[in-house]
């Protein structure tokens, strides 16, 4: 069941994850499998390791901080395929956890970096 101000929809429908594509992770979580709800290697798309050269179709990066959130940026419009999107996801405010990124700097850094809100 979701919980209260979630649409219900799987996480991997509105990330627009789909067989085929090809995605790589700047500093997931250790519990990202979790969080999506299956295994991404159950998907039937190619995960980019760490070292991994290549375009990525789809880029998901977690930052706390501005400085990270810029270097991850460049990281993943440097990676991306002509068609590819990244996401960028922080920590919530009710988690807790210190962070310097919010909605407003993922934006204000995304354009900064050459990226577009689509």
């Amino acid at each position: 069941m979701a919980g209260a101000g979630y649409s219900g929809t799987p996480l991997i429908r509105k990330l627009g994850l789909r067989a085929g594509m090809t995605v790589r992770l700047l500093d997931p979580p250790a519990d990202y499998d979790d969080l999506l709800g299956r295994p991404l290697t159950g998907l039937g798309v190619r995960v980019l390791g760490a070292t991994d050269a290549g375009p990525a179709d789809f880029t998901h990066l977690f930052a706390t901080g501005v400085a990270a959130l810029r270097a991850a940026l460049a990281e993943a419009r440097d990676g991306m395929s002509d068609d590819g999107m990244v996401w960028v996801s922080w920590p919530k405010r009710a988690s807790g956890v210190p962070s310097e990124v919010g909605r407003a700097e993922a934006m204000r850094e995304g354009k900064a970096a050459g990226l577009v809100d689509v």
